[in-house]
């Protein structure tokens, strides 16, 4: 289970079949749906941990019935990413247009000629476990197409326009997120690049 998210919680057993039976629900977090007569109750919890569902089942012929489960309620899965490297840039090296580089960029990316990597910088919440990454890249209006990659990956076509990166993360229980794009735009000051200005983007990967 995932905090804040509404979970059906259905009592499958043989209710009603003898005489009017009702429900008291205990969701383990201070909320309590008394002498319901509905089996089937929805709860979304605002903490994270261990909590245990308690069900009290009354029939007048019967008398009282008791079911309790524990389940573990998680955080919701979030991540975030940087770019280590160049993510604006005139491709036809105008000195008055100076590249621009990601928050994280190292020594060796602090070049705009080499192509930039993406990096994801935090990963948290979801099921314990594995995390899978597919990571993906749009230029311009075009589709999305996969890219290679875990913990991060490289754009490798800077050619001309403006290119998206975006990763999908899903954990072990299949929960996912999608992290926030990152926005790269290789332009020219002018088209074609003047005489002794060297246009030096990529294709496509």
């Amino acid at each position: 289970m995932i905090r804040g998210e509404p979970i059906t919680f259905d009592h499958t057993g043989d209710a009603g079949a003898y005489g009017e039976t009702s429900y008291v629900w205990d969701f383990g977090d201070g909320t309590v749906i008394e002498n319901t007569n509905t089996r089937q109750v929805l709860h979304a919890y605002t903490s994270a941990g261990n909590k245990t569902v308690k069900l009290a089942i009354k029939n007048p012929n019967y008398g009282v019935a008791y079911l309790e489960k524990s389940m573990a309620v998680y955080n919701p899965l979030s991540a975030s990413t940087c770019v280590n490297g160049v993510r604006i840039r005139d491709l036809c090296n105008d000195p008055n247009n100076p590249p621009a580089f990601g928050t994280c960029t190292d020594a060796i990316h602090n070049n705009e000629f080499i192509p930039p990597d993406i990096e994801i910088t935090s990963v948290s919440g979801g099921c314990p476990g594995t995390y899978t990454y597919k990571w993906e890249h749009r230029k311009n209006s075009g589709p999305w197409r996969t890219l290679r990659g875990t913990t991060s990956t490289t754009l490798s076509d800077t050619s001309e326009g403006y290119h998206y990166v975006r990763c999908t993360i899903t954990d072990a229980c299949n929960n996912q997120v999608v992290t926030s794009q990152e926005t790269f735009a290789f332009t020219k000051s002018t088209s074609p690049c003047n005489p002794g200005e060297e246009d030096s983007s990529q294709g496509e990967e």
